[in-house]
């Protein structure tokens, strides 16, 4: 009885501050952007060229993650309803795309960019061609653009090391890592920068799903302009020696480091994003349109406050094993959470403990899987890295088709992604476990006080 009352009064004071105050809020959001965006500039002492990078990584991840997380209710809706009507099947194999050709770009991307001057000749042509994948679903909404659309979001999403080293290039070697955590906001303040017109889309009862890609096509197309009067200083090549990668998987603690991202991107594409958005409009729940389009907000909230100062507050207080357990245990603690309620409110406001724990593990693993090598393979050691956090992505959005084909598809709705989350829930808690048995001993100066593997290029 208790708990009643309170999830009513919960329920009777989100909607007088958010549902009630819609316009407000929106508002609130685009400022909140600008005055990070300034703070920014103020407490880093940007430069114009820093800048035109923090602001050109923000609209160009704000092209990708406008429609990125509605791809599969856009596929699974009725046609009546402004959906493709598709099978889940045929949703989950559009999604997975994504993940797929993450893995299979990340590579060439980074030998091109060795091998070229200029990175504008890596950029533009990727930049372009998701340009007209929106394009194309935006005029044509039907299974084969959506698919091209998600090969392009893989690929774009890819790009991310490269805008890294046009940004990290500005600064001095030894504020690296803090250019590193300057750079990782813009795609949050993307996510503030798109709520509002993913509300806009969503919130009548025949959905305006189309929009989206019209909105990601006008972005896209902003970013590429804004690439054009890009120039960045001429390097000599630097080719790529293939015997750089045995330094990788030779060593084991560095190993386990990237199944952790693994493990990390798997739970966090399975339980939020596209995937979270598709649960939460299952009739068993039913979120309100406002709350859907803010899933991703509050994630990428808390994301920002423990990816950028609570994150390295507590590596410093209580030391980077410590924090990565806690990173576990807040994930694990949403996923709880989600397996065993379908009320909507508590969906929403449990999502702030998935992104205080994705916020707290996300950098401490790039921390921890970049700091024991050298700086000149910088780029070659998150290349290897975020691969492997590829490859976590298209499991998280394979994994529904997984489960369906195990239990012969007799999960639907609901039940599917409690079953799906129940695994994850299992996953966290096993990561968890793998951090403490490999780092607790002997292997712990690796993450807490890592010696340089490589000293000098070869």
């Amino acid at each position: 009885m208790e708990l009643d009352r309170m999830l009513y009064y919960i329920d009777e004071s989100s909607r007088v501050i958010f549902a009630d105050n819609k316009m407000l809020i929106n508002i609130f959001i685009v400022f909140f952007s600008i005055g990070l965006g300034f703070y920014m500039i103020r407490k880093f002492h940007l430069k114009k060229k820093q800048l035109f990078v923090f602001l050109l990584l923000a609209i160009f991840w704000s092209s990708i993650v406008i429609m990125r997380s509605y791809r599969k209710a856009f596929a699974l809706a009725d046609i009546d309803y402004g959906g493709l009507q598709l099978t889940e099947a045929l949703a989950v194999s559009i999604i997975a795309t994504n993940g797929l050709f993450s893995i299979l770009s990340r590579f060439p991307i980074f030998i091109a960019n060795k091998k070229l001057k200029d990175k504008r000749f890596i950029l533009l042509p990727i930049v372009g061609l998701f340009f007209l994948s929106s394009y194309l679903v935006a005029n044509h909404p039907v299974l084969e653009t959506l698919y091209f659309s998600s090969i392009m979001i893989g690929i774009a999403s890819s790009l991310v090391p490269l805008f890294n080293g046009m940004f990290i290039s500005n600064f001095s070697r030894k504020h690296t890592i803090v250019a590193a955590s300057i750079l990782s906001i813009a795609p949050l303040v993307a996510e503030f920068i798109v709520a509002p017109f993913q509300y806009m889309a969503i919130v009548p009862e025949t959905k305006n799903y189309v929009f989206l890609w019209q909105m990601s096509a006008v972005l896209s197309a902003i970013a590429f302009f804004l690439l054009l009067f890009y120039k960045e200083k001429k390097r000599a090549r630097s080719p790529f020696r293939i015997k750089y990668l045995s330094i990788y998987f030779s060593n084991t603690n560095f190993m386990v480091i990237c199944f952790l991202g693994f493990v990390l991107s798997f739970i966090k594409f399975a339980s939020s994003g596209t995937n979270m958005v598709a649960m939460v409009q299952t009739p068993e729940i039913n979120m309100q349109p406002f709350y859907i389009a803010y899933l991703d907000v509050i994630f990428a909230f808390c994301q920002l406050i423990t990816g950028t100062t609570l994150g390295i507050y507590l590596r410093k207080k209580i030391g980077i094993l410590k924090t990565l357990i806690l990173g576990f245990l807040l994930m694990a603690s949403f996923l709880v959470i989600a397996c065993v309620t379908t009320n909507p409110l508590i969906l929403f406001y449990a999502h702030a403990l998935n992104g205080l724990g994705y916020g707290i593990l996300y950098i401490i693993l790039l921390k921890a899987a970049a700091q024991p090598f050298s700086k000149h393979i910088y780029g070659l050691t998150t290349t290897v890295y975020q691969t492997f956090y590829a490859v976590g992505i298209f499991y998280a959005d394979i994994i529904y088709e997984i489960v369906l084909k195990l239990f012969n598809s007799q999960y639907t709705g609901i039940v599917l992604y409690h079953k799906v989350l129940s695994v994850m829930l299992v996953l966290t808690l096993l990561a968890a476990v793998i951090t403490i048995a490999v780092f607790s001993g002997k292997n712990k100066d690796f993450i807490e006080k890592p010696i340089r593997i490589v000293r000098k290029a070869a």
